[in-house]
């Protein structure tokens, strides 16, 4: 583990955003009934494409495949009682609802997430690639089996966060909040920390191999081989 004393905000290369259609970056766009598109996508197995979807609620979901491609989602609160198998491809999310939503085997690529919720989300095998998620509140939530690559997490609230058995490369967090995080059987080489709160992280030394860390975290990451700093 690397001291990162007076250290600039983390390196990596940022993740690629979502490329959207250009009628969706034009303003006014009239929303799109979000439950009347997903029943025909799945009486289909359609792509949703290029819609907007705002102020409604993703629920009553079947066990099919959903595929979103180039959609912006605001305010939608994600409530289907089941765990879903979803793809999201160049979508954006603003001001979402996505507490105790479980995700599965599916996968997130080239999306944005701003100012959502996700307390006590699950993640299971999930594909995360080339995802940026900004000031979300993910207290409680539970990565597992998943695989992140070029993705970033800033200013988030992850506190008591669960990440079990992930794999990572370029996995970035800015100024994030993990205390009392939950991480197992996922390495943390290159992962710069120094901009993050880790006080009680309960992981293993061998976890943080390669990691950099602020002199302010030694004792926190001190604590986790039995040594105290008096």
């Amino acid at each position: 583990m690397k001291d990162r004393k007076n250290a600039d905000l983390p390196k990596g290369r940022l993740p690629r955003g979502p490329v959207l259609p250009a009628h969706l970056q034009k303003e006014p766009v009239s929303p799109s009934s979000l439950m009347d598109i997903v029943r025909r996508a799945e009486e289909e197995g359609d792509t949703v494409t290029g819609c907007l979807f705002s102020q409604e609620d993703l629920e009553e979901v079947s066990g099919s495949v959903l595929d979103f491609s180039g959609c912006v989602f605001q305010h939608v609160r994600f409530s289907a009682p089941e765990p879903v198998r979803i793809h999201f491809t160049d979508c954006c999310f603003e001001d979402c609802d996505f507490s105790s939503f479980s995700f599965r085997d599916g996968s997130i690529i080239r999306c944005s997430v701003t100012g959502s919720r996700g307390a006590g989300m699950n993640m299971e095998n999930m594909n995360l690639r080339d995802v940026t998620v900004e000031n979300c509140l993910l207290r409680y939530a539970g990565f597992v089996d998943c695989q992140f690559q070029d993705a970033l997490f800033a200013s988030c609230q992850m506190r008591q966060a669960l990440f079990h058995r992930c794999r990572q490369k370029n996995l970035i967090w800015r100024e994030c909040s993990l205390e009392e995080a939950e991480i197992q059987e996922t390495q943390l080489n290159q992962i710069d920390l120094s901009t993050c709160t880790i006080t009680g992280i309960r992981t293993s030394v061998s976890c943080l191999q390669g990691t950099s860390i602020s002199l302010d975290q030694a004792p926190s990451v001190l604590s986790l081989c039995g040594i105290r700093v008096t």
